[in-house]
C-alpha cells in the first residue's frame, strides 16, 4: 500500500519516498537527517504524500523543536510533545533530548519449556540489528532445542535450563543505553 501511495503521490519528494518505502516499520516512521532543513522538508513532504494517497500521520516526534513546527495543525492535537523523557518505538526506548536508544525488556515468568524460552526470545525486537551480538547467543541456544528433538511443552532438562537462565539474566545488561543514534524526525 505505502509502495503504491509513494509511485502515486511521491513524485518530486525524493526524502519523503525514500523514509516511507526503507524507513518505515509497522506504523513507525524512523528516519534520521543531517539537517533541521531536512527534517522540516522530510515531514512536510512525507504528510503530503500520505494525505493525497488518504493516509494521514497520527503523531510525531522529534529531537528538534523546529522540526515539530512543520506538523500540519490536523496532527498537531495528537503529537508527542518535544521535552518527554522517552517513547516507545518499536520495542526501544528514545529519548529525544538525549537522543539515546535503549533496551527495556519486559520479562514475565518464564515457563521452562521450549515454547516458554521461545515467548521470551521473541520479545526482543530489534529493526537495526542494535541486540545482534547478544541475540545471537539466544538462537545458538534456540537450536540446541531443536538439535534435541524437543516438543513445545517439554520441560528443559537441567543443563538447557541453565544455559537459558544464565542468557536471561544478561537482560539486565540491555538497559544500558546505547551510543546517541541522530533520529532528528520520526512518526508514529
Amino acid at each position: 500500500m505505502i509502495k503504491r501511495v509513494t509511485q502515486d503521490h511521491g513524485e518530486g519528494k525524493l526524502e519523503a519516498t525514500q523514509a516511507l518505502n526503507k524507513d518505515l516499520y509497522m506504523d513507525d516512521l524512523i528516519r534520521s537527517c543531517k539537517t533541521t532543513q531536512e527534517a522540516k522538508t522530510t515531514v512536510r513532504d512525507v504528510c503530503q504524500t500520505l494525505d493525497n494517497g488518504g493516509l494521514n500521520m497520527r503523531n510525531w516526534i522529534s529531537n528538534q523543536p523546529l522540526v515539530l513546527k512543520e506538523i500540519p495543525e490536523r496532527v498537531s492535537p495528537h503529537s508527542v510533545e518535544f521535552g518527554e523523557q522517552s517513547q516507545r518505538v518499536l520495542g526501544m526506548n528514545w529519548n529525544p533530548q538525549t537522543d539515546q536508544i535503549s533496551f527495556y525488556p519486559q520479562m514475565d515468568d518464564i515457563v521452562w519449556t521450549k515454547g516458554g524460552v521461545l515467548r521470551q526470545l521473541a520479545k526482543l525486537f530489534h529493526p537495526f540489528g542494535l541486540l545482534a551480538a547478544f541475540l545471537i547467543q539466544g538462537k545458538i541456544l534456540m537450536q540446541e532445542l531443536w538439535r534435541r528433538g524437543k516438543d513445545w511443552d517439554d520441560f528443559l532438562e537441567t543443563d538447557l535450563k541453565n544455559s537459558w537462565q544464565a542468557w536471561f539474566n544478561q537482560f539486565s545488561d540491555l538497559k544500558e543505553d546505547f551510543c546517541p543514534a541522530s533520529h532528528n524526525g520520526r512518526s508514529k
